[in-house]
């Protein structure tokens, strides 16, 4: 009580000024934290001392949009890509064999290059021992128009099974 008179303060006016304190406190400590947080989020925006989040935001969104855009270009190159990748040789095999019995070595050849949809061709080669012949035939669905040996059918049927 001593030190009530010595400062001549009423208890009321002594636990006013101690509550007055005590917000005092309250709210260098919540500026502290204020400050710290203006830091944090003007280094994550890259604006100097809080100043123009807005803006920086804002530059963010830009640069997303543009990137999506690019993402979306992206997709379309893709797209067009995977169709002519359909169209492309996947599908390739080889047959060889002796197409007349007096030659040997398996010297001819059929061999079928087909796309994912089986359309391609089959190139037949056949050797024998005053010429060698060769025939080209278009293939569409897995057959063709024209008439097919054993060796073709073969090839194309191996080719089908296969992917490059």
């Amino acid at each position: 009580m001593d030190l009530l008179k010595l400062l001549k303060l009423s208890p009321v006016e002594l636990a006013t000024a101690l509550i007055a304190i005590i917000f005092f406190i309250l709210f260098l400590s919540v500026l502290i934290k204020v400050k710290r947080l203006e830091r944090r989020v003007s280094g994550f925006v890259g604006a100097e001392n809080g100043a123009d989040i807005e803006k920086a935001l804002g530059n963010y969104v830009l640069e997303i949009k543009k990137a999506m855009d690019k993402i979306d270009g992206f997709q379309e190159q893709i797209n067009d890509i995977t169709k002519k990748l359909e169209l492309s040789i996947k599908k390739v095999a080889i047959v060889r064999y002796n197409a007349f019995d007096e030659v040997g070595g398996d010297l001819s050849f059929s061999i079928a290059l087909l796309d994912d949809h089986d359309d391609g061709v089959v190139i037949t080669g056949i050797y024998g021992r005053n010429e060698t012949t060769t025939y080209a035939k278009p293939i569409r669905n897995g057959t063709s128009n024209y008439k097919l040996s054993a060796e073709e059918i073969d090839v194309i049927e191996k080719a089908k099974r296969k992917f490059i």
